[in-house]
């Protein structure tokens, strides 16, 4: 049996608990992209056999995601941007102090409303999705189990791109840090 595993990345080893402003978020930002993932986790044993179970591993170009499959010291048969994460929108916005997760929660919720700044707009992350797919499905074609390690709002559309092709969900899981979704063409 051949599927596409849809794995999001492991949790990133970075804190979270400080009122910031809308510059230091970027700055949070940017520190968020670079830091390594926790390495001690409880899914551990689950994700090294869903690793094991597939042919070729795929992974985006951010270094969460490449952490995230070095950590099992698995090769990484394809590393694209068409996988990495939608960039959250940076406001230059002076007087307000959040802690990073309210920033985050805020800025996607009004990303996903039309709110772009600094950042690829919902439609463009959608046709990016697209390309993302067709280059997933092609792979599949081929005859190989895929495990892509990618991101929550990416690989969500990622996978609303693959029902819409025919394919069907086996697992379906909540989309939070080494959660995956299994899917195979009907």
């Amino acid at each position: 049996m051949k599927f596409i595993i849809l794995l999001r990345h492991g949790e990133v080893n970075i804190v979270q608990d400080k009122k910031i402003d809308a510059k230091e978020f970027r700055e949070w930002v940017e520190k968020y992209n670079r830091q390594d993932i926790k390495k001690v986790f409880l899914k551990r044993s689950e994700i090294e056999k869903i690793m094991k179970s597939t042919d070729l591993i795929i992974s985006s170009k951010l270094h969460r995601s490449i952490d995230s499959i070095k950590t099992f010291d698995k090769d990484i048969f394809c590393s694209d941007s068409l996988f990495d994460e939608v960039h959250i929108p940076c406001p230059t916005w002076k007087y307000i102090k959040l802690k990073p997760k309210s920033w985050l929660f805020i800025l996607r919720v009004l990303w996903l409303f039309g709110y772009s700044k600094n950042c690829e707009s919902y439609n463009k992350a959608k046709l990016r999705a697209k390309l993302a797919t067709e280059k997933l499905i092609n792979i599949y074609n081929n005859d190989k189990s895929v495990l892509l390690c990618g991101h929550g709002i990416m690989n969500r559309l990622i996978k609303k791109e693959l029902l819409s092709k025919g394919f069907k969900i086996l697992k379906n899981t909540k989309n939070t840090n080494w959660d995956y979704d299994i899917l195979e063409h009907i």
